[in-house]
């Protein structure tokens, strides 16, 4: 094979819009023909409401796709821990590779962490999250005057409004910042608008 694939189809940053199912039929299908592995990054699904993200690409293809996650978005940026799903013919190149590019992480976190998800308690933190964010969303969009919208899937800790232009941008950006929520313009021309962060909305 030559080369890999990189996709978010569950939450595209920073639209935030969604692979379709036709398109990741076609991506596959692409990528076998190509010799092309997929590599399936699902940074934030976990904090959607169900139904609201598709299966994952994966699941289409599991000889094809490795699949990463992370906990960086749903408990902390510092606790650089995530998982990889990869095929058995790279997964052990995977796992040696990853040995070498660092110290690793502490077995005490490791072992923390393990014991949060056989305890439930990460699941219960999964559906507090997910109903605090979906609300804090909610908020964010009956905050913006018209002819602001929120776009793109109801997912994960941002936001993405889209604006005709890079000047209704920048006002929605400081009419945000002046309410306290952070956010950023998208200086792509095809996709004008604003990223917000769901987070810091109160």
């Amino acid at each position: 094979g030559s080369g890999a694939v990189m996709i978010t189809p569950s939450h595209q940053y920073p639209t935030g819009v969604q692979l379709s199912a036709a398109r990741r039929r076609t991506l596959v299908d692409s990528c076998r023909a190509a010799g092309r592995w997929i590599v399936e990054d699902d940074y934030d699904s976990h904090l959607a409401a169900p139904g609201v993200v598709p299966a994952a690409v994966q699941a289409l293809a599991p000889d094809l796709v490795v699949f990463t996650g992370s906990l960086s978005k749903l408990l902390a940026p510092g606790l650089r821990l995530g998982w990889i799903v990869a095929p058995p013919s790279v997964a052990d190149r995977l796992r040696e590779q990853r040995e070498d590019s660092d110290l690793g992480v502490s077995a005490v976190l490791q072992l923390t962490v393990a014991a949060l998800i056989e305890s439930g308690g990460l699941d219960q933190h999964v559906r507090r999250a997910r109903r605090v964010y979906d609300e804090r969303r909610k908020r964010l969009a009956d905050r913006l005057a018209p002819p602001h919208s929120l776009g793109g899937a109801p997912v994960g800790v941002h936001a993405f409004a889209p604006t005709g232009d890079a000047a209704a941008s920048a006002g929605l950006v400081r009419g945000l910042a002046d309410a306290g929520i952070p956010a950023s313009e998208v200086a792509d021309p095809r996709h004008p608008g604003a990223v917000i962060s769901v987070a810091a909305v109160r």
